[in-house]
């Protein structure tokens, strides 16, 4: 190897980035087609002969995460590791949570159905497995007009209240009514650890488009404790599920598994 090759690099991890970007070469080429590797002082190069990318899709190869190749999500990954990532408009994140959007509950036929933007690296002990992006925004322009975010006190209120609201009808006893209703918890209590400022996208759902905006919001995790004989606790908690969201401009609390 020429010495202007030599760099020290991740020798498993270049492996693996090198083999995920041959085997993404051969999904984009036609049978029969050929790949071309070559390696130059500060660069390897990984080319293929497909279709290419559309020259109406060419202006969004700059922007975040834009890729022509978009594999599905596999399962059987218990256990083995994920990489998240999210953009960055002006150096604020869009919050990840677990929470895919646009769920169908409470919405009528006609709503637009619509999921959050994620981009998920599956990892395995050989390295980078799959890859899948899904929901890729065309971001527009800001909103120029000034605006000014809620004091966090005022947004603290606003938690307080909704935590009691929504977690006052797990207290209705309904076990004399129809249906499999069991005893009421005795007590509940919530644990938050992390609390974050970051944008989220929220739609109108019937607006009949799959378009929004990109607001500010505050987003509360932790663990939840419930006992239902007043002794004996039982623990939840999902480090990537938000316990509550609550929009930073105007205190509304917003639902992550709708997108509003």
């Amino acid at each position: 190897m020429p010495i202007d090759l030599k760099k020290e690099l991740d020798t498993d991890f270049m492996i693996s980035l090198l083999l995920n970007l041959v085997d993404n070469a051969c999904k984009a080429s036609e049978t029969g087609g050929r790949i071309f590797i070559a390696a130059s002082a500060g660069q390897i190069v990984v080319e293929d002969f497909g279709k290419g990318i559309p020259s109406e899709e060419l202006h969004r190869v700059t922007e975040a995460f834009s890729s022509e190749l978009v594999l599905g999500l596999r399962l059987g990954y218990s256990g083995a590791p994920q990489k998240k990532d999210m953009r960055n408009l002006n150096a604020v994140p869009i919050t990840y949570t677990a929470v895919s959007g646009g769920a169908k509950m409470g919405m009528e036929n006609d709503a637009v159905r619509w999921g959050y933007e994620m981009l998920d690296i599956y990892i395995t002990k050989d390295g980078i497995d799959e890859i899948c992006f899904a929901n890729q925004y065309d971001i527009g322009s800001p909103d120029t007009n000034k605006i000014e975010l809620l004091p966090f006190s005022d947004i603290m209120a606003v938690f307080d209240k909704m935590m009691q609201v929504q977690n006052a009808a797990l207290f209705i006893d309904k076990s004399a009514d129809e249906g499999d209703y069991g005893t009421p918890p005795q007590a509940v209590n919530y644990h938050i650890d992390k609390i974050t400022l970051g944008y989220m996208r929220i739609y109108d759902p019937y607006s009949g488009k799959r378009e929004g905006k990109l607001v500010p919001v505050w987003d509360f995790y932790g663990s939840c404790t419930i006992s239902y004989d007043g002794i004996t606790p039982k623990s939840f908690r999902d480090a990537n599920k938000s316990v509550l969201t609550v929009n930073a401009i105007d205190g509304t609390v917003v639902d992550r598994w709708l997108g509003f």
